[in-house]
């Protein structure tokens, strides 16, 4: 803000005002972006804002701008940044978290029965590829290995034909090569 100031007031190059950006969008970065290495919970959210404050500050527009109004506005997108962009990424992260759980462990509400006759000798190798390999594209191949073998259960197929996410530990998977 000093640097502004003392630029808008003819006291500043335009060498401090670049280094002044830079400076702000460090800080911003580190307030709320990539650069961030403290917990969500350890960053304050008078840091986050005054950071994107700092950030929409420096970046000052040319000067037939009009200026107050140009900064109160990224101001304000800043500040609905805050309010909407970070508690949608925690939601979608999440949501992705449960989705994994859900591939590791399945339904607990729903527990599948596996017989052992499944585990025909293709189901098995392909089951040790896709898990030796993390190759969960081939995760519907598995399904149609299954179904030859006489798997009818909707949840092992319809697991095994999803879009996942799906990860190493998958339930379908284990369940397969014998590991649960």
């Amino acid at each position: 803000m000093e640097v502004v100031e003392k630029y808008a007031d003819g006291f500043a190059s335009e060498q401090d005002m670049e280094e002044a950006q830079r400076q702000s969008s460090i800080a911003r970065d580190l307030a709320v972006g990539s650069l961030s290495t403290a917990p969500r919970a350890h960053r304050s959210r008078r840091g986050r804002i005054s950071s994107w404050a700092a950030y929409a500050i420096t970046n000052v527009p040319p000067a037939d701008f009009d200026m107050p109004r140009f900064i109160v506005t990224d101001v304000i997108e800043a500040l609905q940044e805050l309010e909407e962009l970070i508690p949608r990424r925690v939601r979608n992260s999440r949501r992705h978290q449960a989705a994994i759980l859900r591939d590791i462990f399945g339904d607990p509400f729903r527990p599948v029965t596996f017989d052992s006759h499944w585990q025909s000798e293709t189901a098995v190798s392909l089951a040790q590829a896709i898990y030796d390999d993390r190759a969960f594209d081939r995760l519907p191949i598995l399904a149609d290995a299954l179904q030859d073998a006489g798997c009818e259960d909707a949840d092992v197929l319809s697991h095994c034909r999803g879009d996942g996410p799906h990860v190493r530990g998958c339930w379908v998977v284990d369940l397969v090569l014998g590991k649960k």
